[in-house]
């Protein structure tokens, strides 16, 4: 493995351990700052639609090509979003008991904010890649 790519993967893994660690900090914390505790208590549902999207896309990309794999992350993002908006409805696999606009608000914005990371970085990177 090239170390270009090795590097990804470590900066990758190192920030989905702040993530992770920020999320744990958002739920077992009480923090006093009510912005920090805002953005804390809905960075999850953020996390999530970001994440979940861009997961598979470069394999994907060596499976079945750019034009497919644009086609299957728009059709993941919104499985994403449908499945958080239906989770912070009913809850299925979290235990959240409340219903909050501003998880939907960060479900949202974490979706905007993987399309734009797909269209204007990753999508560049796989065509050039490629050649």
């Amino acid at each position: 493995m090239p170390i270009q790519n090795r590097l990804k993967q470590i900066f990758l893994f190192i920030l989905f351990i702040i993530c992770f660690v920020l999320f744990i900090v958002g739920r077992k914390f009480d923090v006093t700052n009510d912005l920090l505790n805002y953005i804390l208590g809905s960075y999850p549902n953020f996390q999530a639609a970001f994440f979940f999207p861009l997961l598979l896309v470069f394999e994907l990309a060596k499976k079945f090509g750019i034009n497919r794999t644009e086609l299957l992350f728009h059709l993941s993002l919104v499985f994403v979003i449908i499945l958080l908006i239906i989770e912070e409805y009913v809850p299925i696999f979290g235990n959240s008991k409340i219903w909050d606009i501003h998880d939907i608000l960060f479900s949202s914005v974490g979706s905007i904010f993987a399309l734009l990371y797909f269209h204007f970085y990753l999508k560049h990177r796989i065509a050039y890649a490629k050649e």
